[in-house]
């Protein structure tokens, strides 16, 4: 399964993620998903030819990631959040949320996203509107099994850098003279 997730919006760039996935091959076993919802809804369901599920709005995409967790252990799946956006965002907590269970990420190169996401590491980053880069990742992780489970691992392990002790230790020793 390959996720984006956010309100429908012009500045959320989904119309970058669907036309990855129309660029996509189909020999390739991959589901994509668009959670949320929003006023362009219509624009990209007619935009997506049917290639992409749209889920609507999810109350916890927690418990959407973590079944993309359970896919990944048990049947072998390379499940990866897109994140498209066309602006820079502070911190995209679906990131976040994703490095706790282990999901690699493709992000546009720019704000919260960038500084997240370690290129080559545990995701990838690629420039605003790049679709086609964003096919390239996708393909890239869901053929190379080594190179997916390594981006997974590092992904999971990484996000001990946003724990809440650490981050207030770190405010507190800023502000504290």
């Amino acid at each position: 399964v390959v996720g984006a997730m956010g309100s429908l919006i012009k500045i959320k760039g989904f119309e970058y993620y669907i036309k990855a996935a129309d660029k996509t091959s189909e020999k390739l076993p991959i589901e994509f998903r668009l959670y949320g919802e929003g006023p362009l809804h219509d624009t990209l369901e007619t935009l997506s030819n049917g290639k992409v599920k749209f889920m609507g709005f999810s109350e916890n995409i927690m418990n959407e990631l973590y079944e993309f967790l359970y896919k990944c252990k048990y049947y072998d799946s390379r499940d990866i959040v897109v994140v498209p956006t066309i602006i820079p965002e502070a911190l995209p907590l679906v990131l976040v949320e994703a490095k706790s269970v282990g999901i690699p990420a493709i992000v546009t190169n720019l704000g919260g996203q960038a500084e997240i996401i370690r290129n080559g590491i545990d995701g990838f980053l690629v420039p605003v509107g790049d679709f086609f880069s964003i096919k390239q990742y996708i393909e890239m992780m869901v053929k190379d099994k080594v190179l997916y489970n390594k981006l997974a691992e590092e992904s999971y392990q990484s996000v001990s850098l946003f724990d809440y002790d650490l981050f207030k230790s770190t405010i507190l020793k800023i502000f504290i003279v």
